[in-house]
């Protein structure tokens, strides 16, 4: 695989046959841009970024979801997920990316390739891409290293 420039931002995150252009913010399959709105984005870039544990309904709130805006958080992020599953063609039923634990939360189940050169935050030392390389030894155990934290890639720093 090729090595990234020296000016080439790595802020691609790779899953089955879709890219999760994090800097540009846009959701990509074989190459081609698939229309995803911003809320629903950031939920996605959320769950890949703590692939393979359950993002609680909670954390998702807390991250996402400012104390200040006055929606139902409830229907909103069901809407993002919806949204999500229709722009993936992700069957709840028998989910390939998104997993639901009812009334708990998501957890982000397919492979994920990421960023290999992002330095890492403090929360993460030792692990550039909280989800590269990592495990999930049984379900619902979260992996080795993971943080409860968002990643600093995460957010673009």
């Amino acid at each position: 695989m090729a090595q990234p420039t020296k000016d080439a931002r790595v802020s691609i995150v790779r899953f089955g046959a879709f890219e999760l252009d994090l800097e540009q913010q846009e959701l990509r399959k074989n190459g081609l841009r698939v229309p995803l709105a911003p809320q629903p984005f950031k939920v996605l870039a959320l769950l890949v970024a703590h692939a393979g544990r359950m993002v609680t309904r909670k954390e998702i709130q807390e991250q996402l979801w400012s104390d200040s805006t006055f929606v139902d958080f409830e229907v909103g992020l069901n809407r993002c997920v919806r949204q999500i599953r229709i722009a993936l063609d992700d069957d709840p039923e028998e989910p390939r990316f998104i997993a639901t634990l009812p009334r708990r939360g998501y957890r982000w189940i397919a492979p994920v390739e990421g960023p290999p050169e992002v330095s890492p935050s403090p929360i993460d030392a030792g692990h550039p891409f909280p989800m590269a390389e990592r495990t999930v030894d049984a379900p619902g155990a979260e992996p080795q290293g993971a943080s409860r934290r968002t990643p600093r890639w995460f957010w673009g720093t």
